[in-house]
């Protein structure tokens, strides 16, 4: 046992938390916790939409430079299918991400201020943010793989194609026709 004069007591001496005390530090943490959550939702419906929107705008400049291949077309047609809903998605979970704030308010409200009617605690909306949120990134992964899909394919052909051109070969001053005629 420790001497109490000194003001030192033992942990069975110590008194509990009071229960408003525990009640802050849970609504303090709660608070913290869903800023978090909501910097994060934030920052992904951002990322994604600029990434999606910045493959998309980059598939159309360079498509001259990778259009070999005919057969390679479905890929892209896929990629900007895919990079499209994408796009669509996340601006869908914005705008429906704002009904389900609202739903939530009026939940709240329904607990701390029922007016007699038993309104459903049940957030659709959220539920619908979700659900767009992981089509957004599925079909964002769908739409970059067969983009990558359809470079790969047409830098594979290009290379095929040079390499099956015969090679001529030039002296410096002498233009190729002059070359064939040697």
């Amino acid at each position: 046992m420790l001497n109490k004069s000194a003001g030192l007591t033992n942990m069975s001496e110590r008194k509990p938390k009071p229960d408003a005390v525990k009640h802050q530090i849970y609504i303090d943490e709660r608070k913290s916790l869903v800023e978090a959550e909501q910097t994060i939702a934030h920052n992904f419906d951002k990322n994604i939409f600029t990434l999606a929107a910045g493959a998309l705008g980059i598939s159309l400049v360079f498509l001259e430079k990778f259009t070999s291949d005919p057969k390679t077309f479905a890929c892209l047609y896929i990629s900007w299918s895919a990079l499209v809903v994408s796009l669509s998605a996340t601006l869908s979970s914005l705008l429906i991400g704002q009904y389900a704030f609202s739903r939530a308010r009026d939940i709240l409200e329904d607990e701390f201020f029922p007016e007699g009617e038993n309104k459903s605690n049940q957030n659709c909306c959220a539920t619908g943010v979700g659900i767009l949120n992981w089509i957004s990134i599925v079909s964002f992964i769908v739409g970059v793989s067969a983009l990558a899909l359809f470079g790969i394919q047409n830098v594979k052909s290009n290379l095929t194609n040079k390499k099956s051109e015969p090679a001529i070969i030039s002296n410096i001053g002498v233009s190729n026709e002059q070359q064939k005629t040697k």
